[in-house]
């Protein structure tokens, strides 16, 4: 069972946590913004609908019945710098491809106008 409900520990607002709002883009005013997450430490990032601060929240705490208590961020979400964003992501994956296709290219041009010379 998953917790719906959360407590901000900045300003002690209690209320649900919005789990279908943020992905489709019409959040409720009233619950918990679903931010992101960060992939090293695993903490889940949140916004307190009422004093607007952003709130890191222990996975583990999502699956327990007692409701989820968000501590403050160190820095903004934004500044998180071991969060990445999508782009990044699919730049790291597109990577190797892309220096396969660059030496295939090389190689290429080098054994076709070192073929005149030699």
């Amino acid at each position: 069972m998953l917790a719906s409900q959360m407590i901000c520990m900045p300003c002690g607002y209690q209320g649900s946590i919005d789990t279908q709002g943020a992905s489709i883009g019409n959040s409720r005013s009233d619950a918990f913004r679903y931010l992101g997450h960060n992939p090293f430490s695993g903490a889940m990032h949140y916004q307190c609908p009422e004093c607007k601060s952003c709130l890191n929240v222990d996975p583990v705490d999502i699956f327990k019945m007692d409701p989820a208590r968000g501590q403050l961020s160190a820095g903004l979400l934004e500044k998180d710098p071991y969060s990445f964003s999508v782009d990044t992501v699919d730049f790291l994956w597109q990577l190797p491809g892309t220096i396969k296709d660059g030496v295939l290219g090389l190689t290429r041009y080098i054994s076709k106008n070192l073929g005149r010379i030699l």
